[in-house]
């Protein structure tokens, strides 16, 4: 095959690998829809696509990774490499655990973001953003009309829809994306309807009452005040806003009892942090309790709404400190890459992972398997840890029309 063959190839398979990993992006958001959950296909549906997605990335592109992929891959073998010992000394199936799945989904998703990245370029990602962003819209707008558009009460102890975790949080990763994954160009064309996509998908996160996802509210706001791109009047603005709107909230009894006791509250009469937090502060005294009668090898598969305390039940303190590790490894490889990048359009997408990780991070203290699942709420984080860490180590120029002729051109 001569280099101009070589050349339409690359050029065909990039693309429609590239265009496979948006189809399976759409399918797994809209399979969060109330028509696939009440089914039960959700997870059928999302977790083919990304089988088929790996294959062809697999097959079609050139297995190169990026220095921090192997420190991602090392890390997973010591800790399966601590679970094989685990087992050893045990004979607990530790395999039969939901985070081993969620691992492995994590790991093949970031395989993929790493073997793409090569070919992501401005336009590509802002292709894979309205993907994100029309799925979960799509997603958010049948929830609303199924279940908030008439005859709801906020003051209900009954959720409206029970997947509301994985939904909140792919709802939540729509709205980072919006705020700080638009390039300027994309803002200055679409800056109405992103203003109100945020608007809606924040108020739907709040009516859905998924608190472990409206705690990360807080570092949206955060992340917004530090980033450079808003301009000091619109940060100032948005500072009376908040605090007029707080002000409002206990000065104004109605707005108090459909915001404290209808969303924070969820409806319920609470006594102390424990009914607060849903049980969970009796749950995670309980595990760590459980923790200390088996430090060294954990008790095997146990369900705790509390990931780091989760994962040393489970496996023991060793090997559940190297898997909190591996959540994190998000976080600290995009710290890493803000510290010794100057690319404007790797930092908006190292922006976006900083938020991202942070988010899942605070998330997974309340759930059970988050950030590493399970697949639909955390595969953006996984792909796009994936994508930046192999934007950084790339050779081409990020931010020109495609990433797809920087590899051509690389070739003649």
């Amino acid at each position: 095959m001569d280099m101009t063959e070589k050349s339409k190839y690359n050029i065909t398979s990039d693309r429609a690998s590239y265009l496979l990993i948006l189809f399976a992006c759409f399918v797994t958001n809209i399979s969060q829809s109330p028509t696939f959950v009440s089914r039960g296909w959700s997870s059928m549906i999302s977790t083919s696509v990304w089988m088929v997605c790996v294959l062809f990335v697999f097959l079609t592109r050139e297995k190169r990774f990026p220095r921090a992929a192997g420190y991602v891959y090392g890390v997973v073998f010591l800790f399966f490499m601590l679970l094989a010992i685990n087992c050893v000394f045990t004979g607990i199936q530790y395999w039969r655990s939901s985070h081993i799945t969620c691992l492995l989904i994590s790991i093949f998703v970031f395989t993929i973001g790493c073997l793409e990245g090569s070919s992501i370029g401005e336009r590509e990602w802002h292709g894979f953003l309205m993907t994100y962003i029309i799925s979960s819209g799509i997603v958010a707008l049948e929830i609303f009309i199924k279940f908030f558009a008439r005859n709801f009460n906020i003051l209900s102890r009954v959720y409206a829809y029970s997947s509301k975790n994985s939904v909140s949080q792919i709802l939540l990763t729509a709205v980072i994306l919006l705020l700080f994954g638009v390039g300027e160009e994309y803002k200055i064309r679409f800056n109405a309807i992103r203003i109100a996509l945020i608007a809606f998908l924040s108020l739907l996160i709040l009516v859905l009452k998924s608190r472990a996802t409206i705690i990360c509210f807080g570092i949206l706001y955060i992340a917004f005040l530090k980033n450079p791109d808003f301009s000091s009047k619109l940060k100032a603005f948005s500072v009376v806003a908040i605090g007029v709107l707080v002000a409002a909230i206990f000065l104004v009894p109605s707005l108090n009892e459909v915001v404290i006791k209808g969303i924070i509250l969820a409806g319920r009469d609470v006594k102390n942090l424990n009914d607060l937090s849903s049980g969970r502060v009796n749950i995670i005294r309980r595990g760590l309790d459980m923790i200390m009668e088996n430090p060294a090898f954990g008790i095997g598969k146990h369900y705790l709404d509390c990931y780091p305390v989760a994962v040393m039940l489970q496996f023991g303190i060793p090997a559940g400190i190297v898997l909190c590790v591996i959540a994190a490894l998000p976080l600290l490889v995009s710290l890493k890459i803000k510290r010794e990048n100057d690319s404007p359009f790797i930092n908006m997408v190292n922006g976006v992972l900083i938020v991202l990780s942070i988010s899942d991070l605070i998330n997974g203290l309340f759930e059970a398997l988050t950030p590493l699942g399970p697949g639909a709420k955390c595969y953006s984080l996984w792909l796009i840890f994936g994508i930046a860490t192999r934007l950084i180590a790339n050779d081409i120029v990020p931010g020109n029309e495609t990433g797809v002729s920087h590899i051509i051109e690389g070739q003649e």
